[in-house]
């Protein structure tokens, strides 16, 4: 039985963990789906599946935004605010 982390906000350190996972399974297998790598991530770091699929898409949309080609994405703490 799987342990999954519920009602919890990922913090920006928990995602970027994640992130890291996701990337390195994606190095991995190159020619593997998404919705595997998705799945295994959340294996691997106890989230939820959709969880995983926010975060990798903040991630990308992060890195897209500020033009960082070097595949590493910034995430902002949830519920924090910025002075």
């Amino acid at each position: 039985m799987s342990s999954k982390i519920k009602n919890c906000k990922a913090h920006s350190q928990a995602k970027e963990i994640i992130w890291n996972v996701f990337k390195y399974f994606k190095d991995k297998n190159e020619d593997m789906a998404n919705c595997r790598l998705y799945t295994m991530t959340a294996e691997a770091t106890g989230y939820s599946t959709m969880s995983v699929r926010r975060i990798v898409y903040e991630g990308k949309k992060n890195m897209y935004l500020t033009g960082n080609s070097t595949l590493q994405a910034t995430f902002i703490t949830p519920d924090k605010k910025k002075e």
